[in-house]
């Protein structure tokens, strides 16, 4: 299933998160750069020395006129399409683990501090919510309820009252995925997959890994997901199809592009492949 199409040096350390916007591939992680890549010739087009410590995630606005970046050095930074930087926004003080977006005007960051914070997009302050779940690794924002992750499953409505939480976890969550009907918590070191209603809220299928998850996405009715170094990929019905464990460190971070996977990893290399 998998062919290799090219290879490229994305950093000077391990690359922890990417995103894409048109032709441009944007890739962070912790040697603190932010680097722009065109998918087209795989050159490298700009890149700023963005933030003091480890970046662990780049975001796209819902208009994908900017770009957010999170950092272990617990700042937040608002850049525009050619990582010009557009706004910084008051740090949290532990690492800031992701963001996920309220509306076009309010984005919604996770850290270890414990807390969750409501910013308004180039705004001064914030509103911050003490979860009581230990540090926030993952937050998901569905049409009808808030996600978050730690060392328990929170979902609240869009007013952060709390509907429904879920506490049956050892090492906590470090990841929430949407897709069509269904949310996807990994479960981190412990290595489970669990698939739960949107809608209903109810948890209906639980699957073991052969390790912990760092990523995933979801293409033609298939789930692929970095364990490790191994990337696996399912159908819908989460039955294994085939693995490839081309990749001899940590895979952070999967993006379809032009029905081609791009894979980045904790070697600095990003990867390119034909996925048949």
């Amino acid at each position: 299933m998998f062919n290799k199409i090219y290879e490229f040096k994305a950093g000077n350390d391990g690359i922890l998160t990417t995103e894409i916007n048109n032709t441009n591939l944007y890739t962070a992680g912790e040697d603190d750069y932010i680097r722009i890549w065109d998918l087209n010739s795989y050159q490298k087009l700009k890149e700023v020395e963005a933030h003091s410590k480890d970046i662990s995630s780049i975001k796209l606005s819902p208009d994908k006129n900017s770009l957010f970046s999170a950092s272990n050095d617990g700042f937040i930074k608002q850049w525009d399409n050619n990582l010009n930087l557009i706004y910084e926004y008051e740090p949290h003080s532990s690492n800031v683990n992701t963001i996920d977006f309220l509306n076009e005007k309010e984005f919604v960051s996770a850290s270890d501090d414990s807390t969750m914070r409501i910013y308004k997009i180039r705004s001064n302050g914030y509103k911050e919510i003490k979860s009581n779940a230990g540090d926030i690794n993952a937050i998901k924002i569905t049409d009808d309820y808030i996600f978050a992750g730690g060392s328990k499953l929170i979902i609240y409505n869009k007013k952060f009252r709390e509907i429904k939480t879920n506490d049956n976890y050892i090492y906590g969550i470090n990841l929430i995925k949407e897709f069509e009907d269904k949310i996807y918590i990994s479960t981190s070191m412990e290595k489970y997959l669990e698939v739960w209603d949107k809608k209903s809220l109810n948890l209906e299928k639980r699957l073991k890994l052969k390790s912990w998850i760092n990523d995933m996405t979801f293409k033609n009715d298939k789930i692929f997901i970095a364990n490790a170094n191994i990337i696996s990929v399912f159908d819908k019905d989460l039955n294994l199809i085939e693995e490839n464990e081309n990749h001899n460190d940590e895979v952070y971070s999967l993006r379809f592009y032009d029905n081609k996977l791009i894979t980045a990893s904790n070697d600095s290399f990003m990867r390119i492949w034909k996925v048949n």
